[in-house]
């Protein structure tokens, strides 16, 4: 069907629940569908998480949960913990981060904490720290925090001897 035509349609199903705030920006939400369209996804098939969803709503999996809340009486933090230790020894999570960078990801947990992601989404090396972890088998979450510990070190240093 034309886009012109989108507006007359009806629309099928219960109507798309308000984002909330945990999911971004609204406006953000046209820029990450076009930074992901494309982007090959056979990998995820390859994850530790891939088939680990729930299939009730508000059941979350751990790489999905805010870390602010709790969940069946565990706080998402430390469901988040517990996701990234299954990242740690997954042989997709360099892919996967190659993935969340170039798809913009900005919630849930992409081979590494979304703080660590969104530092390398802002790095024009982003993908030569990937393939360094990748090339020496260490987590990519290891030399992400090693980097941006290291890089923020280096930003303390210089403002210091100004």
């Amino acid at each position: 069907m034309p886009y012109s035509q989108a507006g007359s349609r009806k629309q099928a199903g219960p109507p798309i629940p308000k984002p909330r705030n945990t999911d971004g920006a609204i406006e953000d939400l046209g820029i990450l569908i076009t930074a992901a369209y494309g982007l090959d996804t056979n990998w995820m098939e390859q994850g530790s998480c891939f088939n680990w969803g729930s299939n009730r709503p508000g059941h979350p999996t751990p790489w999905q949960v805010a870390p602010g809340k709790k969940y069946n009486g565990i706080s998402g933090s430390e469901l988040q913990k517990y996701a990234l230790m299954i990242c740690n020894s997954c042989d997709a999570q360099y892919d996967c981060a190659d993935y969340a960078v170039d798809a913009k990801m900005i919630a849930g947990s992409w081979a590494m904490p979304i703080t660590q992601l969104r530092w390398l989404q802002g790095r024009s090396d982003a993908h030569d720290l990937i393939d360094m972890a990748r090339g020496s088998d260490v987590p990519v979450q290891e030399v992400a925090a090693h980097s941006m510990d290291t890089c923020q070190q280096s930003d303390q240093s210089s403002t210091m001897s100004m």
